[in-house]
């Protein structure tokens, strides 16, 4: 993969990731009709693919970096430090708590589907031999 392919596919990423579809499911159809996954290493996409997500999870850290420092700096002083009540907390040490809350199911769901993904993708393997 050349420079200008991946420009390319980095384009296909910013523009699909925002929005309500599966960028992932884009880039993989950009890289099949661009000719760039190999049946033979099908790791050397699947490592492409973290790679330019981790790009994507970076850009976001950086431009919500002033709210995510609100927010941590807020939760943290005002529940370990002055112990307000939750009504008494700002905004951002609200957001904080909204977020850990939000996290919950999805480390629940995550972990105990863990197990069954696994045997999955190994069946998937299996079957795409």
């Amino acid at each position: 993969m050349n420079i200008f392919e991946s420009i390319i596919l980095g384009i296909v990423q910013g523009i699909t990731e925002f929005l309500p579809i599966s960028s992932t499911g884009h880039l993989t159809l950009a890289g099949k009709a661009m000719g760039l996954i190999s049946d033979s290493h099908p790791e050397r996409w699947t490592s492409f693919i973290a790679v330019i997500q981790l790009g994507t999870l970076a850009s976001v850290l950086v431009y919500f970096r002033e709210d995510i420092k609100n927010i941590l700096t807020a939760f943290f002083r005002e529940n370990a430090f002055e112990r307000r009540s939750y009504r008494e907390q700002s905004l951002y040490s609200r957001l904080g708590w909204l977020i850990i809350i939000g996290t919950i199911p999805v480390v629940v769901i995550g972990c105990s589907s863990r197990r069954r993904s696994r045997g999955c993708s190994r069946k998937i393997c299996m079957s795409s031999r």
